[in-house]
């Protein structure tokens, strides 16, 4: 993936990808399970870091990232890395 140069560029990309994932609401159900996670206490983790963990969790999905560290440690987290190579590619 590139990173866009211009706003008008970024929003045309963010736009795209709202056509095909759809936003979901951080609920109650979300919020819960965020007091749940956060009272672990994970050392450098910041709150919105947590709050998209909640949020997957509260919907029984993973997360999508480049950026594993941020999610360690959040039990029962699904985390997947779809910049890495396949293994045995």
């Amino acid at each position: 993936m590139q990173r866009v140069q211009t706003p008008k560029a970024a929003r045309g990309y963010a736009a795209s990808i709202l056509e095909i994932v759809l936003p979901v609401p951080f609920d109650e159900a979300a919020a819960r399970v965020f007091g749940r996670i956060q009272s672990i206490a994970l050392p450098k983790r910041g709150a919105f870091d947590l709050q998209i963990a909640a949020h997957a969790l509260s919907l029984g999905v993973g997360i999508v990232t480049n950026n594993e560290r941020d999610f360690a440690g959040v039990p029962e987290l699904v985390v997947e890395n779809w910049t890495r190579p396949l293994p045995g590619a």
